[in-house]
């Protein structure tokens, strides 16, 4: 458990291309791969969890129900496998692109029975080179949205996302998102 204080749950992530097509002005790809989380619960996975207990309010027992959100968590070995389709092309000024993407991925966490899927498809758009727009149309029966983790209620499995990726330099980027995670840090070496 030291090793968590100190450097976090330790993951790896390999992809692999399977399929290439095109050049500069388009090209389209088609990935595999999978996240492996070596000591901990893949990130941003939720269950609903209800709760009763008696109570004398009301004769002759009243019984109260209260659900709420919590996180899936496990100190075990998890993993996530995905699949993705991207098709990319030159925008039309000739800066930047404009990404399409569609994929698939399933999540084993250690001790939880379920399996865990999520779909997807998205865009992204360079506005300039430091900027780019984001936009999300998720399935994801194990994440919340807003409202619902406020309201500990279950009210959809689709999401959307829109958020900005803005890059301080060629090689730190942060982003801020709509949905979990809000926040999101990237260091390209």
């Amino acid at each position: 458990r030291v090793w968590d204080y100190i450097f976090g749950n330790v993951n790896v992530r390999s992809k692999y291309q399977i399929y290439k097509k095109g050049g500069l002005e388009k090209s389209n790809t088609l990935s595999i791969g999978a996240h492996f989380y070596l000591t901990g619960a893949v990130p941003h996975k939720w269950k609903i969890k209800q709760e009763s207990w008696y109570g004398s309010f009301s004769p002759p027992d009243y019984i109260a129900l209260d659900s709420y959100w919590e996180p899936i968590t496990s100190d075990e070995f998890s993993y996530e496998i995905f699949l993705a389709y991207t098709s990319s092309k030159l925008r039309s000024s000739g800066q930047g692109r404009i990404n399409y993407n569609f994929g698939t991925s399933i999540s084993t966490i250690e001790g939880y029975s379920e399996t865990m899927n999520r779909t997807w498809i998205g865009i992204d758009i360079d506005v300039r080179k430091s900027l780019k727009l984001t936009g999300l149309i998720a399935y994801d029966p194990y994440l919340p949205t807003l409202t619902e983790l406020i309201n500990g209620t279950e009210q959809t499995d689709i999401h959307l996302d829109f958020g900005f990726i803005y890059a301080l330099n060629d090689n730190f980027r942060f982003g801020l998102h709509l949905t979990s995670p809000f926040i999101g840090f990237y260091w390209k070496f």
